[in-house]
């Protein structure tokens, strides 16, 4: 199976049904076999997630109208993330997204279309998103403003440390 499209279905749970990701990717990651492709898909969720925020507001600046299918739309944001954030050949991940969609046709040339024209104005389309708070911080708005609200001299340094580090990594080794 599309590890892509694997990743897309997980976020559709998370985006549409509410489900935690964790739960989301515990069902779905019983059913694949290679312990990289279960890695690959793992970091197209969190990376998608982190990031939402920002590829989010990407996408609708490549879209003319919202997308109503959530599951095309968590494709073409597992797309964006392989472009913008990992190191996936680009021509590899617009070619592997497009086959993730190949049930709905109209949904394969829709993908090809935004992923390619986030290739060709990748440089414009993230000052815009640079520009914009939310986007630029990858965190909702009323989060920002709260961390506005509570800390107000330390905000800008704030927002800026969250999105610019790594999420923490902690090993437990238990001794029998």
């Amino acid at each position: 199976m599309n590890t892509r499209l694997i990743a897309a279905r997980v976020l559709s749970r998370v985006l549409q049904d509410g489900q935690s990701l964790t739960a989301a990717l515990d069902s779905a990651l019983q059913a694949v076999e290679s312990g990289k492709d279960r890695a690959f898909i793992q970091a197209l969720c969190y990376g998608v997630c982190r990031y939402y925020h920002r590829l989010d507001f990407i996408l609708s600046e490549l879209l003319d109208k919202p997308l109503k299918d959530l599951n095309v739309k968590a494709l073409a944001l597992v797309g964006l993330y392989q472009l913008k954030y990992m190191r996936v050949k680009p021509h590899a991940a617009v070619s592997e997204t497009v086959v993730a969609a190949r049930k709905k046709p109209w949904a394969k040339a829709l993908i090809n279309a935004l992923l390619r024209s986030y290739l060709r104005e990748q440089d414009s389309l993230e000052q815009k998103a640079d520009s914009m708070h939310s986007a630029s911080a990858s965190h909702p708005d009323w989060l920002i403003k709260q961390i506005e609200q509570d800390w107000p001299q330390q905000a800008q340094q704030i927002l800026l440390e969250t999105i610019s580090s790594r999420p923490w990594l902690c090993v437990l080794i238990w001794h029998a």
